[in-house]
């Protein structure tokens, strides 16, 4: 019995993330053998998983954003932080084991696979509900600023993440991406605080 078929669940979780790393490393010169050779699987195994390349790498997006979700559930639910505290935590979202990726790589996506980087923006854009609701609360509570347009302040982050993704430039100011997602996260909360 292959692999696959003994725990098909726990394989997928460790190709995504053998995907993954392997993208941090090589960008989108990763190839379907790259992931098998680093799962110590078989690139047919692979292939049963997944069509191509383009399919690997869309799962590998989805789950990466799925694992951000999870995070933020957990700091929404957490009764242990206040509102503004949540707010911070859930805008500079990311999970240790993504903390080193480098993310300006994601925009090699923009030209060879449009279909990708169009994912990767439709995350960022369409994620916002634990944030949004934790911003009402935070206006309710009198911790946020009531003259802020939500919509004006998703759009600032969904831009300036967008930027960096795109941007190298914080490379040679010496930022990592989750360096400089803190310095923007803080920045924002200082900008809507009351």
């Amino acid at each position: 019995m292959s692999r696959l078929a003994q725990d098909p669940e726990d394989l997928r979780k460790k190709v995504m993330e053998a995907c993954i790393g392997t993208f941090n490393e090589k960008g989108i010169r990763l190839t379907m053998s790259d992931v098998a050779t680093r799962c110590h699987i078989s690139k047919k195994t692979l292939y049963l998983m997944f069509e191509d390349k383009e399919e690997m790498l869309l799962n590998a997006i989805d789950h990466c954003f799925d694992s951000i979700k999870e995070c933020e559930k957990e700091i929404y639910d957490d009764p242990g932080l206040t509102t503004l505290e949540k707010i911070k935590k859930i805008m500079g979202i990311m999970p240790d084991r993504y903390r080193d990726i480098d993310f300006t790589k994601g925009s090699e996506f923009k030209d060879v696979y449009p279909s990708l980087y169009k994912r990767i923006n439709e995350r960022l854009s369409n994620d916002w509900d634990y944030t949004i609701s934790l911003i009402e609360r935070g206006i309710k509570e009198g911790v946020i600023r009531s003259d802020i347009s939500i919509y004006v302040l998703k759009a600032v982050i969904e831009g300036a993440i967008d930027n960096m993704l795109s941007d190298k430039g914080f490379k040679k100011a010496g930022l990592t991406y989750a360096k400089a997602l803190d310095e923007l996260i803080e920045m924002i909360i200082n900008g809507i605080r009351a």
